[in-house]
């Protein structure tokens, strides 16, 4: 039924491109108007039945198209409140213990990002300031993108997510090296 009904969703997100009842009448807005509102965001990959998500094809090869990404996660940048790195960590250790206390296996990636969003990035929650401390108090295994070449290389089309391409290299040796480490066990990669 989802395929075949534009009333159904995938997900909760408000894509400008959206045709379901709730999407169209969240665009529909009175009153004043203002230079400062948010840049149409339009749906930049598809939800399979499944729930993966895949960046689309013309995210990825269409880079007006990415433009108009890039322009939200610009406005979004430029109107977010400055993180709150302790109340940021604090929370994330609470989920930390409650996790291992339950023997699980916590392992932290830090998957690429690129270009305004990976500037702010670094101004805000610098590698050093944050990832950095954060894997030192949780003591668990991680993986930062910026620390194998093959990963630092990839390219995120409109700068927070990997194609479907660069996905599977990145998904691919990852894996490759939690087995490798044996961060992960009874796992086989072709």
């Amino acid at each position: 039924l989802q395929s075949s009904f534009a009333f159904l969703r995938a997900d909760d997100e408000e894509w400008t491109d959206d045709l379901n009842l709730k999407a169209l009448l969240a665009r529909f807005k009175t009153g004043y108007r203002t230079n400062g509102q948010m840049p149409p965001f339009y749906r930049f990959a598809a939800i399979s039945k499944e729930r993966n998500v895949t960046m689309s094809n013309k995210t990825a090869r269409d880079t007006a198209f990415a433009n108009t990404i890039k322009r939200v996660w610009g406005f979004l940048g430029s109107t977010a409140p400055p993180p709150d790195k302790i109340a940021t960590m604090a929370f994330f250790m609470e989920d930390v213990q409650n996790f291992k206390a339950r023997g699980g296996n916590l392992i932290l990636v830090r998957c690429p990002s690129t270009g305004g969003v990976r500037a702010g990035e670094n101004m805000g929650l610098s590698r050093a300031q944050f990832w950095d401390e954060l894997v030192v108090a949780a003591n668990v295994k991680s993986y930062h993108f910026e620390d194998y070449e093959r990963l630092k290389q990839l390219d995120c089309p409109e700068w927070s997510h990997l194609s479907a391409e660069g996905a599977t290299i990145f998904t691919t040796e990852m894996a490759k090296m939690m087995i490798s480490d044996h961060a992960i066990t009874n796992l086989k990669i072709n």
